[in-house]
């Protein structure tokens, strides 16, 4: 799904999905249990720079999973609504998305159809993600530094997007041959200061957890 919401009330809607909405769709199908798995990872995205190209990835979705030949087979996406060929239901905006093709509705509609056809050829936006949250050119995520600064002292947010903007693992410890000193140097500063796990930074170094562990450990009794 791809939403925009006027109040900070996300989580609210997703309880009532997961919710409400699962007891009714359980009551109708004789079936128990949850519809969707895991919780739900929302992904804040730039308008300006990002969001067409979503749109575009979204309503591709079920030829990706074999679902249908034709995205326009497919009964449950806003792709016919968009080009005309069904009716708008109140809760879809068409108007935004249709404007960046052309003023004349009927010429956006057969433009937005080839955007949206030509999409399997194109790389995935999930390329650009940062932090596993932020979908933006440089300045969005930029802007958004201070207000993430804030919250990474907060543990009931997700860690993955309390530190959104720190930098990759393999930012932090660069390609070159490391001595042992400054790599000791750099497990800590991946710990301490961006908050990987001895887990994640094990993982990435090939090197036991509990080798990781030693290491920052020992530089705590240093100091």
């Amino acid at each position: 799904m791809l939403i925009e919401t006027v109040e900070a009330n996300l989580s609210k809607s997703m309880r009532e999905l997961n919710g409400i909405y699962t007891q009714r769709f359980n009551r109708r199908h004789g079936r128990v249990g949850h519809i969707f798995q895991g919780r739900y990872k929302s992904i804040l995205v730039s308008k300006e720079s990002h969001l067409l190209e979503l749109c575009r990835y979204v309503v591709l979705n079920p030829i990706r999973a074999g679902l249908v030949k034709k995205i326009s087979d497919f009964q449950w996406s806003s792709f016919r609504a968009m080009i005309g060929q069904g009716p708008v239901p109140d809760f879809l905006d068409t108007s935004w998305v249709l404007s960046q093709f052309h003023r004349d509705r009927a010429e956006a509609q057969m433009a937005y159809r080839r955007f949206v056809e030509s999409g399997l050829r194109e790389p995935s936006p999930w390329k650009s993600l940062k932090g596993g949250c932020l979908l933006g050119d440089d300045k969005f995520t930029s802007d958004l530094k201070p207000i993430l600064k804030e919250k990474e002292k907060i543990k009931e947010i997700v860690k993955v997007n309390r530190m959104a903007l720190r930098p990759a693992l393999d930012e932090v410890f660069g390609s070159a041959e490391r001595g042992k000193k400054e790599l000791s140097k750099k497990i800590v500063t991946a710990h301490q200061k961006h908050g990987y796990t001895f887990s994640e930074i094990a993982r990435f170094l090939g090197k036991h957890y509990s080798t990781i562990s030693k290491i920052v450990k020992a530089d705590r009794l240093k100091r």
